[in-house]
């Protein structure tokens, strides 16, 4: 059962995108994690702490992660929650991790003039993110090219992913907070509502890329120019490319997608209640250092889908992580029908 809920997943890891192989090498280091709980050797903190920082050097929003493990960790073992042999695996992987973030540090050293672990672009995706909220204030398009737009009307000839772009998107962010803070909190509801509910989101089948891109610039100049400018012209000579676009999407296709929504909302509300079941009872339980840490990757993802920005793939990363709460849902509902029937 576990497998056939792990389709999106592996549907997943076939899409082109360095999210599945730093959410690999991250399911890797948890099972050398479990290993360190056991054992208390420092030999598998190593081992975790170099899965984890070639993971993050993927994804470097995951720098942090090893750390959070630790610190959770020492948490629950000051409160007799949690027993392990010994603390230092977990203090080497952070260590090992970091030292494998170092020739990115120094990459965007002498090629961007700034020591940074982390990538460029979070003003870039901080500013997008109010975007997630329909028919926002700030009249802001969660589209790449938005900011880039953005960045250019500023006067400023970079990237909107560059240290440079990403500084003033970032500014921009903090400004439209202070300016609408209600606004913020609506966006901040509505992305736990969909990190709830639908988590993994779709797959976009009804454009293509070259239409997508022209359907983009087209809101874009709209938004940014008004009406006025010669947008229709380019409405005209697009409509006809946009117009069979939902001709282009194979049933098999749709089926598909819409298969994918249902399970992947089901394995979230599962997920939720076997969490809960997690703490007290269940056939997986947050005692046990494998639960644990998924648990902890689980929240990791959801934290940053609901304060930064909210994306399906940043919590596809995190899909397998929910399954063993899944587990915990069935095995209660399994438990209950055989009781009832007995």
């Amino acid at each position: 059962i576990l497998f056939l809920l792990s389709i999106p997943w592996l549907s997943f890891m076939a899409y082109a995108y360095q999210m599945p192989m730093s959410s690999s090498f991250v399911i890797l280091m948890v099972l050398a994690f479990e290993m360190a709980f056991i054992s208390g050797k420092i030999s598998w903190g190593i081992i975790a702490g170099v899965l984890g920082g070639i993971g993050q050097n993927f994804r470097s929003e995951l720098l942090l992660l090893p750390g959070i493990i630790l610190i959770i960790v020492l948490i629950l073992r000051r409160l007799h929650w949690l027993s392990l042999p010994s603390i230092r695996p977990f203090v080497a992987s952070v260590g090992v991790a970091l030292l494998l973030q170092i020739p990115w540090g120094l990459n965007c050293y002498f090629n961007a003039s700034r020591f940074s672990l982390t990538e460029s672009n979070l003003g870039h995706v901080a500013f997008l993110g109010l975007g997630n909220l329909p028919s926002n204030p700030w009249n802001i398009i969660f589209k790449d090219r938005f900011a880039q737009e953005t960045v250019t009307r500023a006067g400023l000839e970079c990237s909107s992913l560059s240290f440079q772009g990403g500084d003033y998107l970032k500014l921009r962010f903090i400004d439209d907070i202070k300016q609408n803070p209600s606004a913020f909190v609506k966006c901040i509801g509505a992305r736990i509502l969909r990190t709830v509910c639908s988590p993994f989101g779709g797959i976009g089948l009804s454009l293509t890329p070259e239409e997508e891109l022209v359907a983009d610039q087209i809101k874009i100049t709209d938004l940014l120019l008004g009406p006025k400018f010669s947008t229709k012209v380019a409405k005209i000579e697009s409509k006809e490319n946009l117009s069979v676009s939902t001709a282009k999407i194979e049933s098999a296709k749709l089926y598909y997608l819409i298969a994918y929504v249902i399970l992947g909302s089901a394995v979230s509300l599962f997920g939720i209640i076997g969490f809960i079941i997690a703490m007290r009872s269940g056939p997986f339980r947050l005692k046990h250092p494998l639960i644990l840490c998924l648990a902890i990757i689980a929240f990791y993802r959801c934290g940053i889908n609901i304060t930064i920005v909210e994306e399906s793939k940043t919590m596809t990363g995190a899909y397998l992580c929910y399954l063993p709460f899944v587990a915990n849902t069935l095995w209660l509902i399994l438990r209950r029908l055989k009781i009832s029937t007995d």
